[in-house]
């Protein structure tokens, strides 16, 4: 299922398989809740993008259902992991170096 298939449910409320749109509906929205708890409100956009990513890739056949929907929000729990895991590490290294070039200055005081 796309993206745009999804939407177009919303937009015929009396499609067979508009309930599918509220499914999704409520599985994004709590994805996005515990991203905001968890990471904060400055993660949401970038996890919203990672869930429809994942929902293209996850539930490109017809066959989309409330279990689809909950294996997008752990695909793009997934990717976001990975990239806070990433961005993480890189400010560590970054502190690290700052720490080290501020120890060199002093030494050399």
């Amino acid at each position: 299922m796309s993206t745009e298939q999804l939407i177009g449910m919303k937009t015929d409320p009396c499609h067979p398989d508009a309930g599918l749109f509220r499914d999704a509906e409520r599985e994004l929205s709590a994805f996005l809740s515990a991203v905001t708890e968890v990471h904060g409100p400055q993660c949401v956009s970038t996890a919203a993008s990672h869930w429809m990513r994942a929902l293209d890739d996850v539930c490109l056949s017809n066959s989309a259902s409330g279990e689809c929907f909950r294996k997008v929000t752990l695909a793009a729990a997934v990717s976001l992991s990975h990239i806070k895991t990433y961005v993480n590490a890189k400010q560590n290294a970054q502190r690290r170096v700052a720490h080290e070039a501020g120890e060199l200055v002093a030494s050399l005081s």
